[in-house]
């Protein structure tokens, strides 16, 4: 299924990210809310580095526009397969492997919606035959919320080809801190909650507690995000991968993986080299950006430390809005 017959909910957002501006490295070392989005792939890193093993096969679920292309060559796997449902994006990711990864991995691309579309309707299909080693799915798994048939298909397309042994893990939404929030700032009149970078607001006909599926609300980030997203109710997303033959092995918080691995210092180097923090002193950070404050590493500074590197409060109230996860294929 190509992007231009993806429905309903999927062709909009395929045709959202799609729209979204590739800029320079340059450009994206401006960007107010880079230590952010270092720190997230900072954590994406982390479950690559934990699941994926050289010479590896690997399924790139909702891979966009070729994000994880550098953490794949990094782990030497031997073959990526790149599956979205905005032909652009997909497109886009092509480029980039072949511009600078080609000689690394084997790769090929489809275009599909995958909470609609078996691999033999993506464009082009897949080879059912390939078995992935793992799959990985980056800050998308919400959008098969919409409906439980969605769901059911993107578990089985996640599931069907994995080997045994072999893992699925990413990255979604924690829905029970997003609820938490929203009734805190509900019980104060307010019927959104966020800071200056980023938004969640639900509709008037919001009911709570929420359905299991089709719970909608609208995530805004800065000025490139703006699009309706489903909370993901994990119980009933576990279920659905017992029908598939995948165990859950591990679900943290963006803040309880992050505290559990940079115990270890290969991750601390790795996150100094990926510049996932800002250093602050008691006079401040090192790069001021407009808006992000930073009182609650300052006030540690002076004291026990001469510097800490963090997050601004701004930025680490959205990326705590995140978990982890990973199940096995039995």
């Amino acid at each position: 299924m190509a992007a231009s017959s993806a429905v309903g909910h999927a062709s909009r957002v395929g045709q959202h990210y799609s729209q979204v501006k590739q800029v320079g490295l340059d450009k994206r070392d401006e960007a107010r809310i880079i230590k952010m989005r270092n720190f997230n792939n900072f954590i994406k890193s982390l479950l690559i580095n934990m699941y994926t093993n050289q010479g590896d096969t690997v399924f790139d679920m909702a891979s966009g526009k070729g994000g994880d292309l550098n953490k794949w060559s990094s782990r030497r796997v031997r073959h990526v397969t790149f599956a979205d449902v905005a032909s652009e994006s997909v497109q886009q990711s092509r480029e980039r492997y072949e511009e600078r990864h080609k000689s690394k991995f084997s790769a090929s691309f489809h275009v599909g919606d995958l909470t609609r579309a078996v691999p033999q309707r993506w464009e082009p299909s897949l080879d059912t035959s390939i078995k992935f080693d793992v799959v990985s799915c980056q800050f998308a798994l919400h959008y098969c919320f919409e409906s439980q048939k969605q769901c059911k298909t993107f578990v089985k397309n996640a599931a069907q080809n994995l080997k045994r042994g072999g893992y699925f893990f990413g990255t979604t939404i924690w829905s029970e801190e997003v609820v938490r929030r929203f009734r805190e700032a509900k019980a104060h009149g307010y019927s959104k909650f966020g800071n200056d970078i980023f938004s969640v607001k639900f509709p008037a006909h919001y009911q709570d507690p929420p359905s299991i599926f089709n719970a909608v609300y609208n995530y805004q980030l800065e000025e490139q995000v703006n699009i309706e997203e489903f909370l993901v109710y994990f119980p009933v997303l576990e279920d659905i991968c017992r029908q598939n033959g995948l165990k859950l092995i591990m679900k943290k918080s963006f803040g309880d993986f992050f505290k559990q691995q940079i115990k270890d210092e290969d991750n601390r180097k790795l996150l100094e080299r990926m510049g996932s923090l800002e250093t602050v002193t008691e006079d401040g950070p090192q790069t001021k950006r407009p808006k992000l404050t930073y009182k609650h590493a300052e006030a540690r500074c002076g004291f026990d430390h001469d510097q800490v590197g963090t997050l601004s409060k701004q930025e680490w109230e959205c990326a705590s809005l995140y978990v982890v996860f990973a199940f096995k294929k039995e």
